[in-house]
């Protein structure tokens, strides 16, 4: 009898060993969303316009970024990740219709104002996949260091795929014993 039983316990354990946690997605998950959007603009070699005014100094840059820069550029929008472990049931959900748009709208409310990420809304058609607008509501603040962020991602269809076309993320940040530094950075993708 136990020879038996050490055999089903073992054969047991060898069908679950292939088993894996699932991944569940709590809150929207940006950091699939940047990555995808990164690896595509690098194969299709999409261009870059970059507009930026930091304390009233403007600066214009034209670019094809390869799969680097895609991170690069994208590292801060996806520093606005809330679908961390540590951040479930930080965020209150909500559904409805965009005002004065055909536009559906998903929003996620922080439930407390130390959480960075302050709000976190996607603006879709009909579903999910058809993804038309991402507004991010970002701030920190401690003893030493005050920023505040809007990041605004704008997509659209192209070749059949969801892709970005535009994003800017303005706002500012304060160190101690320093100028407030404001800034504004507004980029065009050129497919």
């Amino acid at each position: 009898m136990g020879r038996v039983l050490f055999f089903l316990l073992a054969i047991v354990s060898l069908a679950c060993g292939d088993l894996k946690p699932k991944e569940v997605d709590l809150y929207y998950n940006i950091q699939s969303l940047m990555g995808d959007q990164a690896a595509a603009l690098t194969k299709d070699e999409v261009e870059l316009q970059k507009f930026a005014i930091v304390n009233g100094d403007s600066s214009t840059s034209v670019f094809v970024p390869d799969s680097l820069g895609w991170a690069d550029e994208f590292q801060i929008i996806m520093d606005a990740d809330i679908n961390k472990p540590a951040l479930r049931g930080q965020y209150t959900i909500s559904e409805g219709d965009a005002e004065n748009s055909n536009l559906k709208i998903l929003a996620y409310s922080a439930n407390s104002e130390t959480l960075p990420i302050q709000s976190f809304k996607v603006f879709y058609l009909e579903k999910i996949e058809n993804l038309k607008r991402i507004e991010i509501k970002m701030k920190e603040s401690n003893s030493i260091f005050q920023a505040s962020k809007n990041i605004i991602l704008d997509l659209d269809e192209i070749k059949k795929q969801n892709r970005i076309t535009h994003y800017s993320i303005n706002g500012y940040q304060k160190m101690l014993l320093q100028d407030r530094v404001d800034f504004n950075v507004s980029c065009s993708l050129k497919y």
